[in-house]
């Protein structure tokens, strides 16, 4: 009997230790342009929700994570509608303590727009001091305006080599907001190549309504011919431009759409009858 208590003893002390061995942190920060929420694999939630609020800057409060933690990263005070896009330093983080497996699996997170302007996203799985908890780091760069979500998926396995995917979700909405935030941010040409494009776009969605899948590839495409095909320096004088901030998000949209649209359908040939 006290051998099979000793023997539960280690037993239990060997999976404390290994649990131990795959702890760390998950953080994610951001600059002021968007506040965000996170939701983890058991669809409890932690942020910020800055849409219908006085002041975006101080939105919803959310505190679903057990022990997850949401606040203001500012060397100042907390900011005020009027001040807080002019504090250099000011931005929000998310942090949690992790465990793998426990807290393995898909997390959700969503930037919520507090104003039109570029964004910046961390996000960031550090391993404690002698953890085997895998590392992870994005950093992500967007465009938003007031109110606009845009959502991404972080699929986490805390085991070293195991898969790991962070992917941006995109929309036929997001793929339009992108476009139209460039163009306010005045990130590409003129009014008439931004309506060149933002048509290219309508014939995409038409296409895609249509549930014609061959001719939305090709408009996709053509959309992005568009774009690649102009200058990509800092000369905004010219009609026609796509600054490089803007190139990169669109290309990250287009791919992403591109690999979930249905492949194209093959061409049915009919055979000849030989008379």
């Amino acid at each position: 009997m006290r051998n099979l208590i000793l023997l539960v003893g280690v037993v239990i002390l060997y999976i404390d230790q290994s649990y131990s061995q795959n702890t760390g942190g998950f953080d994610i920060t951001s600059n002021s342009t968007v506040q965000f929420i996170v939701t983890d694999p058991l669809g409890r939630r932690t942020g910020e929700d800055p849409r219908g609020v006085d002041n975006p800057y101080q939105g919803k409060r959310l505190e679903e994570i057990p022990n997850g933690n949401y606040s203001t990263d500012s060397n100042g005070d907390n900011p005020s509608a009027d001040s807080a896009s002019q504090s250099v330093d000011f931005g929000f983080e998310f942090g949690v303590g992790i465990s793998s497996p426990q807290n393995d699996g898909v997390y959700t997170i969503e930037t919520i727009g507090t104003e039109l302007g570029k964004y910046s996203l961390e996000i960031i799985v550090t391993p404690e001091n002698e953890s085997t908890l895998q590392r992870f780091r994005q950093d992500i760069e967007g465009l938003t305006d007031k109110d606009q979500v845009t959502r991404y998926r972080f699929s986490y396995n805390g085991a070293v080599g195991a898969p790991v995917k962070f992917e941006k979700i995109v929309t036929q909405r997001l793929l339009r907001k992108d476009l139209d935030n460039s163009f306010k941010l005045k990130l590409l040409g003129n009014n008439a190549f931004y309506k060149s494009l933002s048509e290219t776009i309508n014939r995409f969605h038409e296409s895609l309504s249509a549930h014609d899948t061959a001719t939305a590839h090709i408009t996709l495409q053509n959309y992005w011919h568009l774009i690649s095909a102009v200058p990509r320096g800092n000369d905004t004088t010219a009609s026609q431009f796509v600054l490089a901030d803007a190139y990169t998000i669109l290309q990250t949209d287009l791919n992403a759409f591109l690999k979930k649209l249905p492949a194209i359908p093959p061409l049915n040939k009919s055979k000849s009858k030989s008379k």
